[in-house]
């Protein structure tokens, strides 16, 4: 699994890695790359429902830009899904109508809903 793991990393890709995970690799696969991202899970995943904005924005950065988009912000409990030809589809599981920023251009989603935007072909 390692040599899987660091042949990953090496490719300069984006990749997340839990604060677990990284505790077991610790040693064994250079984790101190630019190109890591640590999810600290603090051995409670339920906590990342609680993180803050500030902290969200910056773990999801680097993947967004690295699928073709400058920037996205939204509040926790809110997913994205893009797709090859530019469609998105922003999913709020939220009990309350959520903002949305993709690219600069602000999107609203109500609570439990979702938002799609598709690609004419």
């Amino acid at each position: 699994m390692e040599k899987l793991i660091d042949g990953y990393i090496a490719t300069g890709r984006p990749t997340l890695i839990t604060d677990g995970l990284a505790r077991s690799l610790k040693g064994r696969v250079a984790l101190d790359r630019p190109n890591v991202v640590l999810l600290p899970v603090h051995g409670d995943p339920k906590s990342l429902l609680a993180l803050p904005q500030e902290q969200l924005d910056s773990l999801r950065a680097p993947f967004i830009r690295a699928l073709g988009h400058t920037s996205f912000r939204a509040p926790n409990r809110v997913g994205l899904v893009l797709f090859e030809d530019g469609s998105w589809v922003a999913m709020n599981f939220n009990d309350r109508p959520v903002t949305i920023v993709l690219d600069g251009e602000s999107h609203d989603v109500a609570p439990r809903q979702w938002l799609q935007h598709w690609e004419e072909r």
